[in-house]
Order: structure tokens, then sequence, then C-alpha cells
């Protein structure tokens, strides 16, 4: 049995699966409200599944590029219930998520996940129109202006999809005929996919542990940004 937590963005959800099967979710509210709803959303899945965290073979966790609030939140109590356990922590890039979503919508297209960044510019992570949600590339932050550039190489055969939850990812697709968004996405990804994502890797678990594993921020807080300091997990 999984427990995946998902915070990167506005929606965020928490998701038991077992052997491929959902077992419950729960949603909540992430702006400024993470703290506080979160670990409730935990002790209510578990309640309403008959569940309990003895049961757990691992956990799931998205580790962005989001928000800075919500994947603080996340990435502790996903690390903490890890460390307590002695079971394996799996971090999940939130592009991946996003992309395995949005390939099961589209199969076969090319999926360009866009997410905000500082002004002007976006975070762009591309998945192949083979199978994306089985890698994680880097995100890259990529200008506004040269995505026409770097999105319209990739739409053959047919429009890139796009998705994500950059503000302006439907106004940019309707300007191109190469472009194509995912009008069906969700505010975020859900956790049910985060746990199907990382379900097998458990078997071999990669080298981020409890102590390692840290998030990735779409942009630096103002901590780091003022003085230079490290706030990762």
């Amino acid at each position: 049995m999984i427990l995946a937590i998902e915070s990167s963005g506005r929606v965020g959800s928490v998701a038991l699966v077992c052997r491929g099967s959902l077992l419950g979710s729960r949603e909540f509210d992430t702006r400024q409200e993470a703290c506080r709803l979160l670990p409730p959303a935990v002790a209510a899945l578990f309640q309403a599944s008959g569940a309990v965290p003895g049961d757990l073979r691992g956990l799931a966790v998205s580790r962005g590029p989001g928000s800075f609030n919500g994947l603080r939140v996340g990435l502790a109590l996903a690390k903490a219930m890890a460390h307590a356990l002695r079971i394996p922590v799996i971090g999940i890039s939130t592009p991946q998520a996003w992309a395995a979503e949005s390939a099961a919508r589209h199969p076969g297209r090319v999926i360009a996940v866009l997410q905000p960044c500082r002004q002007d510019y976006v975070h762009a992570t591309l998945f192949s129109a083979a199978q994306p949600p089985d890698s994680a590339p880097a995100p890259a932050v990529t200008a506004v202006t040269a995505l026409p550039e770097v999105l319209s190489a990739q739409s053959d055969p047919g429009p890139v999809i796009l998705t994500g939850d950059w503000p302006d990812l439907e106004a940019f697709a309707a300007r191109y005929p190469w472009a194509e968004a995912d009008l069906t996405r969700p505010a975020s990804p859900s956790a049910a996919t985060v746990a199907q994502l990382a379900a097998p890797l458990l078997a071999a678990p990669p080298d981020d542990t409890w102590f390692t594993l840290r998030p990735e921020y779409v942009s630096p807080s103002q901590a780091e940004r003022t003085h230079g300091v490290n706030l990762g997990l």
C-alpha cells in the first residue's frame, strides 16, 4: 500500500493505492492552508479506508517544481512518516505527473508541461510522444518569447499538447496552430497519479531518502533571493 501526497499546486490531494487500485483520496486547499489541512486529510483517508500507517510499504510525494508553501508541507509530512515507519519515500517530478495525465487523454502526442516562473519566464518540460510518463526530464527555465521556437519544433506529428498551471497557457495555445491546450486538465495533478508513477520504483528505491529528498520550487523564496539562504528540506 502506498500513501501519496501532491501539494505542489493550488489544489492538493492525498491518495491510498494498493496493488494498482485506488482505495480513496482527499483534496485540500494548499493556499496558506496546507499546514492545517494536510494532516487531517491523511487521517480521514486512513479512517475511511480502514487502513493504518503500519500497512504502508512506501510513500510517494510530488517534489515540484511547485509552490513554496505547499511543497514544504507535503515533503515534510512524507519524509517524517517515512522516517518514523522506516519505509521508502519516492519523490515524483510534478511535470511527470502532469504529463502522465495528459498522455492518457491525448495518446501518441508530445506533451509540454508549462508552469509559472519569474516574470516573462516559464518552467517548460517536454515529454516525447513515445511514453511520456516513463521519464522525468529536467524542467528548463524558458523565456515566454522563446516558447514558440522551442515548442513548434516538437509539433510533428500533430500539435503539441500543452498542460500545467501557467496562467497564460490557454491564451498562448490559441495563438498558434501547432499548439493545443489540454482543456480538461485539473488545477493540479492528482496524488493517485503520483502513487502510480512511484509504485514501480519501490522495488528498487532510488538514492533519494527521507533525508536527501528536496523540493523544487517554481521560484526562490524571499529569503533565498535576499540572503542566498538554502531553505530546502
